[in-house]
């Protein structure tokens, strides 16, 4: 009969269509997080939980791939249907396969978060869409890492110098042949960007707050009695001045103060590597970078607000 299926061509159906789901939960993804923690070496990065990242390091401005992989668990706590074959030991443990999908969207929505709102969970990690699904050893081999940062893991100081670097990237990617290549490298540069933006703005305004909460009285419960290695080091990244030193001066003067030091540094890193490129249109860049940079949000005035305990 015309528009019927068998219970045969149903069930066969069904499970293609989860196949195809659980496939693409599997796929590997890949993450650039450009902010950074205190305690870990040079470059910098951030320690996480998930199994799924090797190491469990998410080093400062380095593409890290998220990989489904195999876990030892007890058997009673594995999911239906999730138990690898052959893992069981006789001992009431097995093993089961992570999925990075999960793994990879648990930490975008922690530190990259895409509500602006809540930039409490704004960090600095983007996911490269481009490279999603793609194998491990493809990736590694286009050197992403080293394409963008040819000196890494020595990186410059803040992430004004940072999105200066991917911003004269960027203008020479432009000048390539337009093909498939192409674009997806323009995809994961305008990416990058986008992370230490957004690092940017979550480092500059947590020390925003911290210069607003030092500042209230000892019995304010909102009181911040000194700064910390966290502070010290966002104070870094960002540029943005620790209180007792932004009651010296205004920290936009600061920052205009900097550019020249900024642009030396800059010029010093790309110049050798993009012959190309005229370094009055480099140092144009950085020049529209630190504006960039000063700008407050573009949703709300950009005032800090207190921190609610």
């Amino acid at each position: 009969m015309t528009g019927t299926q068998s219970a045969f061509e149903l069930i066969e159906a069904a499970p293609a269509e989860l196949a195809s789901q659980e496939q693409q939960s599997r796929e590997t993804r890949y993450l650039f997080f450009a902010g950074d923690e205190p305690g870990l070496p040079s470059p910098g990065g951030m320690e996480v939980q998930s199994k799924c990242v090797p190491g469990r390091v998410l080093w400062r401005c380095a593409v890290t791939p998220v990989v489904s992989s195999p876990v030892k668990s007890r058997i009673v706590d594995i999911p239906d249907g999730r138990l690898l074959d052959g893992t069981d030991d006789g001992k009431g443990r097995a093993s089961y396969l992570l999925a990075a999908g999960p793994e990879a969207e648990t930490m975008l929505a922690e530190y990259g978060n895409a509500d602006r709102a809540q930039w409490q969970r704004r960090w600095g990690l983007v996911e490269l869409t481009a490279w999603r699904g793609k194998g491990v050893r493809e990736v590694r081999d286009l050197n992403l890492t080293a394409f963008f940062f040819p000196e890494w893991p020595a990186l410059p100081d803040s992430n004004a110098e940072v999105l200066a670097q991917l911003q004269v990237k960027r203008k020479e990617l432009e000048s390539f042949p337009q093909d498939k290549m192409r674009e997806d490298m323009l995809t994961t540069c305008d990416e990058m960007i986008s992370a230490v933006k957004m690092a940017q703005e979550y480092q500059s305004r947590t020390i925003q707050q911290g210069n607003i909460r030092i500042t209230y009285p000892d019995s304010n419960d909102g009181h911040k009695p000194s700064f910390d290695s966290k502070d010290e080091l966002f104070s870094v990244r960002s540029k943005t001045a620790l209180a007792v030193n932004s009651l010296r001066g205004n920290q936009s003067d600061a920052m205009t103060a900097g550019l020249e030091q900024v642009l030396d540094k800059v010029l010093a890193r790309v110049v050798p590597q993009q012959q190309s490129i005229d370094p009055q249109a480099i140092a144009t860049i950085v020049a529209a970078t630190m504006q960039a940079l000063q700008k407050p949000d573009d949703k709300g005035d950009g005032k800090p607000q207190p921190v609610k305990k």
